[in-house]
């Protein structure tokens, strides 16, 4: 008798944010449920990443250093890569409604503040 198993594989994500702490955290508690991430630490490295690769789930920091999540998502926009792209932002900025209607006009998909338990944060989006 011949037992085949496999391994459901989960969804790619790109975790973008300038918190190696924060990284780790997420890429941690996802890839124990089966996702592949990717994490950048820069907002420049992840246009090129974003360009090249295909993922199903991108979480992008908004405060960062040197080129911030807006600025990320000006560069896409440019590119009309934003609603190409499941983009979640995920930010401890305090963020008026306003904002937030903003970016989801834009293409975001949603704006999730920091903190958030990783179960909520799998449910908000889609994994």
């Amino acid at each position: 008798m011949i037992i085949l198993s496999h391994v459901v594989m989960g969804k790619k994500v790109l975790i973008i944010d300038d918190n190696p702490s924060i990284s780790k955290v997420l890429e941690k508690s996802l890839t124990l449920s089966n996702h592949h991430c990717t994490v950048c630490n820069g907002g420049r490295n992840a246009i090129s990443l974003i360009e090249s690769n295909d993922y199903d789930v991108i979480l992008l920091d908004l405060m960062m250093p040197e080129f911030s999540g807006y600025d990320v998502l000006s560069e896409l926009e440019k590119r009309n890569k934003i609603i190409k792209n499941n983009i979640y932002v995920f930010t401890a900025a305090d963020m008026q409604q306003s904002d937030v209607d903003d970016l989801l006009k834009k293409g975001v998909k949603s704006c999730i503040m920091k903190p958030v338990k990783s179960e909520t944060l799998k449910m908000i989006i889609g994994l």
